[in-house]
C-alpha cells in the first residue's frame, strides 16, 4: 500500500454545493449519471479540501537546491585539502548541480488547486481547468512510492494530475472527485487508494 497524504485536522467552513453549476455552464451529466449521483453515498467528509489555496510543494525547491550546492562545495573543499587538482571536479559538480536545479524547477511547476466544481491543474507546461461534470474516470499512474493519477474527461482527454509532488495532492484530488464527480469510474488501484484515504479519514 502506498503511503497517502497526512493532512491536518479537518477545518470548518461552508460545505460546497455539489449540484451548483459553474459560471462557464459546464456540460450536464446524462440521466444515468444523475441517477448514480443521487443514489451513490458520498464518503467525503473533508470538505475543507474542496475550496483551498494552491497546494504547496512536497519539498521546498530552494532547500533542495541549496542542499545539493552544499554537497558540491564540500566535495570541492575536501579535494582541495587532499592536495588534488579539483578544478575539473568542481566544474563537473557545478554542471551536475545545474542539471539538478533544472529538474527541481521542472517539478516545482506542478500545480493543483480545488476551486469548487473546478480543479485547476498544471502538469509542467500547460494549465488545465477540469470541470466536475466532464470527469469520466480516474486512472492510476505508477510513480514509485507516491503514485500520480490521470483524470479522463468525457471529451476523451487524459489529464495527468501531479499529486505526488504536492502536499495533500492525493487527498485533494480524491476528495474533489468523491464529492463533485462520485459517478466517475475508478480503476482498481485508484479505487483501492480512494478507499484507503476514506478509511484513514484523510478525505
Amino acid at each position: 500500500m502506498t503511503r497517502p497524504d497526512h493532512d491536518p485536522a479537518p477545518g470548518s467552513g461552508p460545505i460546497p454545493d455539489r449540484d451548483a453549476r459553474s459560471d462557464r455552464g459546464p456540460k450536464m451529466p446524462s440521466e444515468a449519471d444523475a441517477a448514480g449521483l443521487a443514489s451513490r453515498p458520498i464518503l467525503v467528509t473533508r470538505t475543507d479540501l474542496l475550496e483551498a489555496e494552491p497546494l504547496p510543494p512536497l519539498k521546498s525547491p530552494r532547500e533542495r537546491m541549496l542542499r545539493a550546492l552544499v554537497i558540491v562545495v564540500v566535495f570541492g573543499v575536501l579535494g582541495f585539502l587532499g592536495g588534488r587538482d579539483t578544478w575539473w571536479l568542481i566544474f563537473a559538480g557545478v554542471v551536475v548541480w545545474g542539471i539538478y536545479c533544472a529538474s527541481v524547477w521542472w517539478d516545482a511547476r506542478a500545480f493543483v488547486q480545488a476551486k469548487g466544481r473546478t480543479l485547476a491543474v498544471r502538469n509542467h507546461l500547460r494549465m488545465h481547468e477540469i470541470d466536475a461534470a466532464d470527469v469520466a474516470g480516474v486512472r492510476y499512474q505508477f510513480n514509485g512510492r507516491r503514485p500520480d493519477f490521470t483524470v479522463q474527461t468525457r471529451q476523451g482527454k487524459s489529464i495527468w494530475v501531479p499529486c505526488s509532488r504536492l502536499e495533500r495532492g492525493h487527498s485533494t484530488l480524491f476528495a474533489w472527485v468523491g464529492w463533485f464527480a462520485p459517478t466517475a469510474e475508478l480503476d482498481q488501484k485508484s479505487q483501492r487508494y480512494f478507499d484507503h484515504l476514506v478509511a484513514e479519514k484523510l478525505i
